[in-house]
Formats: structure tokens, C-alpha cells, sequence
């Protein structure tokens, strides 16, 4: 699909321009500069040096792609995947003709872009296999005509660039460039294309997976339960016990704990100042032994770079925040930003992590609000060893998760998707969707787009209260085992004891599958991503979720077949005749139907809203 692909760099204030560049290995040779290509599935290698070998100060790289415009039904930039929905229609990419896509800086993530055509695969994939740094993307076709600013189509063509990196940071000095590019057209849909993106950049990365039993394990927070000023130990406690009964395995006491948190009615925030509020919990070591006792384990929320001008550390290492073009800043919610890109700032993070883990006792950490943090900070009071904020966010992460697992090897570290690509997720247990408390079908969708290149992956928090219709729960608790980790934020004392027992039921059926995990990635069984499926031989399940009429059951030994639609009916498929027991279960898991059946093609099999069907092949 490629029509053209061009490469422009900015060095020492000099523009150079490769034009036509060939899926190929071939040389390419422009005023004293050698640019080396070589390809191989899909992927571009470059080299771009001085004929002579000297020093390049490098300023940027621009790659610029054309292509012809077919009418698209999705564009997918891969962003962390928290906001990549808003965006996803191409009209709402064609409307603000020349807008940006920041990759990187606050949301470290993927500079990846899918262009997805009307059978909903993925026509064209673009992306940059490269080093971590800050990337943009520009769509400059369709665009905006210079006088009056109306929405154009009539080149009929598809232009857009990949800057790197983007925001007037420096790609820096250096003898040799290295890039790599991911160019791929027709796969089956974004999700696998990103998928075979992501695998592409850990190879190039030399990237592992994180692999901690206790990561899979179910978890429960304070975050919604109730606003952080409430919060006790005897609130704390009271939640842990129920949590144990049901099978929930960690918890985590969220902001707050050290003062007025972001939640706050009240203006004096104490975020930087991580002692334990007095009043709340006046011995937080008792209350983490009090949880521990139970066999539970406990994180701390810590937002590592975020300091409140209200707060005592504040006074003390100011100098260490960062500073932008426009003067010091000030991140969403007022809170200042400790500087990543400076040793002496991580250090000051680093240090607060030891004393929390040392002082108190926890099993780990849940780190928060990196997402906070400025493109790039120019303070003249401290001084920078990484050349770019995400180059320092991701030494401040290496060190934060070599800290903890220091005092303890199996310490558990949860890390956020706005900061949790395939590089970041070396340095922590397991990403956490972002903030999605009431809103089951965005944890579904940031979610699944996490999926398709990390694992093992927490659900935001689920919340709900007595008034959930059960059928209702039922399909909430089934989105969430798409995802991968049920988390929750409910209050315990505030929901019915049929809830209860339900919920019970449901951990009970995801810790049945939760190693798959770890065994088995989820895959997409439709384009259009409404059914989804994970198993090995012995295990698995397939869910249908929104307007699915069908799944597709696998061959292994036992599979759950959910049904989280909005019909008591749904048609199972099969590639080969089988046969075996269906049992059929209500979302609060009574036996409504069990039968012995053989399926050639399809059968239909009535699961309710919300239940659930377990076929055993013999």
C-alpha cells in the first residue's frame, strides 16, 4: 500500500533529504551523507552516516509517507492505549488537517499509527522500532486549505510524517544513526498488527517479560471504595477480611494514606511527604502485619515524581522540579514534578521507596502519575544525565524496580498503561488499565489494547453497588477476565451478600484460568473484536462480548464459553466435529442445563446475559 517513503534529518541546522526510499536493501547517497537500508519482513533497518565519519549533532528525523486515501474505518495511534479511542475514526484525524499525535514524554508509549480498512483489517501499519525517545505524528492529508481553513480531500492521498524526536528535543550527537522501521499491510486486524508490532520492538530491545506468580492474583484497592479523607485502618481492615473470603489475594491502600490526597475536599495536600497520616492510620506497620496476617499482601501508592505545594518536601528540593520554556510547571492538579532526567531527583524518589518498603513492611508498590510529567524540562538549578525525559522516566523506573526487589526478590510493583509499554513493563509486576471507574466497556477497550503487547495486565478498579443487576454483574466480571486481573474498589459492608457469593463464584472460575496468562496470548477470534479467546491444551476460554452472535470453541480438554452480549443465545463454532458435556450456568452460577452434545459446524446454545457455558470435550 506504500506509495513513497521519505527520510528528512535536521543536522547542525542543515536539512537533508532522502527521497523515494525503496522497501530494499540499497544505498543511498545525498550531499556527503550515506544512508544503508536493508529489509526483511516487514521491517526497514537504516544507517545514516557522514561520508567522512565524523560527529552529527543530530536535531531531528523526519519520515514521510504517502500513500493513496481509501476510506478508512479506523486509524489506531498507538498512544499507551488510554486515549487511542478518541481518535479513532478518521474523521476526527482529517478534521484538525496537519494535527499531532505525541508519542512519548508523558505517555511513554508506542510510536506505532494503523490505518484499519472497511473489513476491519489492518490495511497499513507505520511504526518506529527504534530508541526510546519522544516521536510525533502529523497527518497532513486530508487537511485544511490556507485561506479558509476547509476540510480538503482532492489530492485523494493519505500524507503523513513520523518526527523523531518531536517537541524540540534532540535526537543528539553521534557518528552513526540507527533506526528501524515496522511496514506492514494486510494483517488480520489493529489488535494482531500491534501485537506483531510490539513483538517486533521487544526482539529489536532485547526486552523480557516479567513473569511473578503473585502478579495474577486478584486485588482489591481503596481508590473509589470511598474519598481517601475517610479513610482508616478499620476501613482497611474490614475490606481486607471480606477480600480474603472471597479469594482475593493483594491489597493496596491508595492516596491518601499520607494526608489529604487528590481526591480531596481540602486544599493542603500532602503528596511528597509519604509519612502516615495519624489520624488515619496511626500505626500503618500494624495495619500492613494486620493484612499481612491474613495472607494477603500489601502495596503502597506512591506517586514518585508528584510533589504538592503544600507539602513539606517541597520546601526542601525544589530546585529538583522541572522547569519548561514557560517556567516552572505545575501538572494537572497543581502538584509540581520532581525531575527524572536529573540523578539527584531519582535519588530523592529511589531513597523514599527504600524507607516505605524498610519502614512499614509492604509487599510492593503501586506507582502513580508519571503520566504527569512535562515533554522536557530546561531548569538551570539541577542538572540532567539522560538527554530526554522519557530516556529519565525509564532510569527512574529501572531504579525504583531494582530498589524494591532488592529488599524483597518477590516484591510486587504495579505500574500504570499511560507509562506501561513493552519497554517500561521490564521494570514492574504488571500494568494497571488507566482510570475507569464505572465505565466497564472503556476498561475493556484501554485493556485489550494493553494485551496486545504486555502481560500480565490489572483491570482499573471494578466498583459497583446493590443496585447491579445480577445479569449486569455478571457481564462486568467477564469483561474483566478478557482483560486479565480482576481488580475491584467496592465496599465490602455496601454491597449484598448475593453479590458477594457471586463475585465469589466468578474468582473462582478465573483462578481456574488465570495462568493462561502467562501460557497463552489473547487473541482476537473476530475483526471486528468482539469475541476473544485464550487457552492451551488443557484450559481455555472464549467470551463474546457487545453484539457477537457467535464463539468459537478451541480445542483443549475444558473451556468456559461466556456470554457478555445483550442475547440469551449464541451460536458455538467449531473447526472439526467434537464432542463433550455443556453445562450451562446462570450469571450466579446455578446449573441451568447439562447435556452431552456433538457439533460438526454450529450449534445453538442458550447461555444467558452474563452467564456462562462449561463444555469438557471427551
Amino acid at each position: 500500500m506504500l506509495k513513497t517513503l521519505d527520510i528528512e534529518l535536521t543536522i547542525e541546522g542543515e536539512q537533508i533529504f532522502f527521497s523515494a526510499i525503496g522497501l530494499k536493501d540499497e544505498s543511498y547517497q545525498v550531499d556527503g551523507y550515506k544512508l544503508t537500508t536493508c529489509f526483511n519482513d516487514g521491517v526497514l533497518d537504516l544507517t545514516i552516516k557522514r561520508d567522512d565519519g565524523t560527529l552529527m549533532n543530530v536535531e531531528e528525523i523526519s519520515y514521510i509517507i504517502e500513500t493513496k486515501l481509501p476510506n478508512f474505518s479506523k486509524i489506531v495511534i498507538g498512544s499507551s492505549g488510554r486515549e487511542y479511542n478518541k481518535s479513532i475514526y478518521p474523521l476526527n484525524c482529517w478534521f484538525d488537517g496537519g494535527r499531532s499525535y505525541a508519542v512519548g514524554g508523558e505517555s511513554n508509549a508506542y510510536p506505532f499509527i494503523c490505518f484499519v480498512d472497511q473489513e476491519e483489517q489492518a490495511a497499513f501499519a507505520f511504526g518506529s522500532l527504534g530508541k526510546n525517545i519522544k516521536s510525533e505524528f502529523f497527518i497532513d492529508e486530508p487537511g485544511f486549505s490556507k485561506k479558509v481553513q476547509c476540510l480538503v480531500v482532492y489530492n485523494h492521498r493519505l500524507l503523513f510524517r513520523m518526527i523523531r524526536p518531536g517537541s524540540n528535543c534532540k535526537y543528539g550527537k553521534t557518528t552513526i544513526i540507527r533506526e528501524a522501521l515496522y511496514i506492514k499491510s494486510k494483517l488480520p486486524n489493529w489488535y494482531m498488527a500491534l501485537r506483531d508490532y510490539g513483538n517486533l520492538f521487544k526482539l529489536k530491545n532485547n526486552l523480557v517479560e516479567i513473569q511473578q506468580t503473585a502478579a495474577l492474583e486478584p486485588t482489591w484497592c481503596t481508590w473509589t471504595a470511598w474519598n481517601s479523607d475517610d479513610m482508616n485502618h478499620d476501613l482497611i481492615v474490614d475490606n481486607a477480611k471480606a477480600a480474603a473470603e472471597l479469594g482475593i489475594k493483594t491489597i493496596i491502600i491508595d492516596d491518601g494514606w499520607f494526608g489529604p490526597g487528590q481526591d480531596t475536599d481540602y486544599d493542603d495536600r500532602k503528596t511528597g511527604d509519604y509519612y502516615p497520616d495519624s489520624k488515619k492510620l496511626p500505626d500503618l506497620k500494624a495495619t500492613v502485619k494486620t493484612v499481612q496476617d491474613m495472607g494477603l499482601k500489601l502495596l503502597l501508592w506512591l506517586g514518585g515524581t508528584s510533589l504538592a505545594p503544600g507539602s513539606e518536601t517541597i520546601k526542601k528540593i525544589k530546585h529538583l522540579t522541572t522547569v519548561t520554556e514557560d517556567g516552572e510547571y505545575l501538572a494537572r492538579g497543581a502538584l509540581y514534578q520532581i525531575c527524572p532526567a536529573c540523578a539527584e531527583g531519582r535519588k530523592h524518589i529511589v531513597d523514599s521507596v527504600i524507607r516505605l518498603m524498610n519502614d512499614y513492611g509492604v509487599d510492593g508498590l503501586k506507582t502513580d502519575m508519571y503520566n504527569l510529567l512535562p515533554e522536557r524540562c530546561v531548569s538551570m538549578e539541577h542538572t540532567h544525565d539522560q538527554a530526554t525525559m522519557n530516556e529519565g522516566l525509564a532510569k527512574l523506573m529501572e531504579e525504583i524496580w531494582d530498589a524494591v526487589r532488592k529488599i524483597k526478590p518477590d516484591a510486587l510493583l504495579e505500574l500504570k498503561q499511560d507509562y506501561g509499554n513493552a519497554l517500561l513493563a521490564q521494570f514492574g509486576s504488571m500494568i494497571r488499565v488507566s482510570d475507569s471507574p464505572y465505565d466497564p466497556d472503556i476498561n475493556l477497550c484501554r485493556g485489550i489494547f494493553v494485551n496486545s503487547t504486555i502481560r500480565p495486565v490489572h483491570n482499573d478498579y471494578l466498583v459497583w453497588n446493590e443496585f447491579e443487576k445480577i445479569n449486569h454483574l455478571g457481564i462486568m466480571l467477564i469483561k474483566h477476565i478478557i482483560v486479565g486481573v480482576p481488580t475491584f474498589s467496592v465496599d465490602f459492608s455496601q454491597i449484598t451478600d448475593e453479590h458477594k457469593n457471586i463475585l465469589h463464584g466468578w474468582l473462582q472460575i478465573y483462578d481456574e484460568l488465570k495462568f493462561l496468562q502467562f501460557d497463552a496470548w489473547l487473541q482476537p477470534m473476530t475483526n471486528t473484536l468482539d469475541s476473544w479467546n485464550r487457552h492451551n491444551a488443557d484450559i481455555g476460554f472464549t467470551a463474546a462480548v457487545y453484539g457477537a452472535r457467535e464463539l468459537f470453541i478451541q480445542d483443549c480438554r475444558k473451556q468456559y464459553l461466556f456470554n457478555a452480549t445483550n442475547r440469551n443465545s449464541i451460536i458455538c463454532c467449531v473447526n472439526k466435529t467434537i464432542s463433550g458435556n455443556m453445562t450451562v450456568f446462570s450469571p450466579s452460577h446455578v446449573v441451568l442445563e447439562a447435556h452431552e452434545v456433538t457439533v460438526s459446524n454450529t450449534i445453538n446454545v442458550h447461555i444467558p446475559i452474563g452467564g456462562y457455558a462449561v463444555f469438557k470435550m471427551n
